[in-house]
């Protein structure tokens, strides 16, 4: 599991050249994890437990404060302060709005509350957040 920085992650496999090595890396970012699985020589990346926000130093006490926000700019925030990708299933679900200060929670939390608040739903794949959700109209 990463929590700064880049790892690069391979097979330590001598019979192997070390291009085909190489090209088989994996390359983990903050609040990423990988598994590897010896019965078929594969790697699986994955989020970790966890998800802390990034560390830097306009980021040591991150705020996740909207007022009135879309969708989509409560989703660009967080996955700037987490380094998550983000991905929205629907584009209507951007139109949809958020108020609410959801600083002290977890990220899986806060994810929580404002799907809750806004009729949508998520699912994390590997390494991404995938919002799903019927959306809202815009103005």
């Amino acid at each position: 599991a990463v929590k700064t920085g880049k790892v690069q992650v391979y097979e330590n496999d001598t019979e192997k050249a070390e291009k085909a090595r190489i090209n088989k890396a994996i390359i983990l970012t903050p609040n990423q994890r990988v598994i590897y699985k010896s019965k078929n020589r594969l790697f699986e990346t994955l989020l970790v437990e966890k998800p802390e926000p990034l560390l830097s130093a306009d980021n040591l006490w991150p705020q996740f404060i909207y007022e009135d926000e879309t969708l989509e700019h409560v989703f660009d925030h967080m996955e700037g302060k987490y380094g998550i990708e983000i991905e929205i299933e629907n584009p209507d679900i951007n139109n949809c709005r958020f108020t609410g200060d959801v600083s002290a929670q977890d990220l899986y939390t806060k994810l929580d509350m404002i799907c809750l608040a806004t009729n949508a739903s998520y699912e994390v794949n590997g390494t991404k957040i995938l919002i799903k959700g019927p959306g809202c109209k815009s103005d």
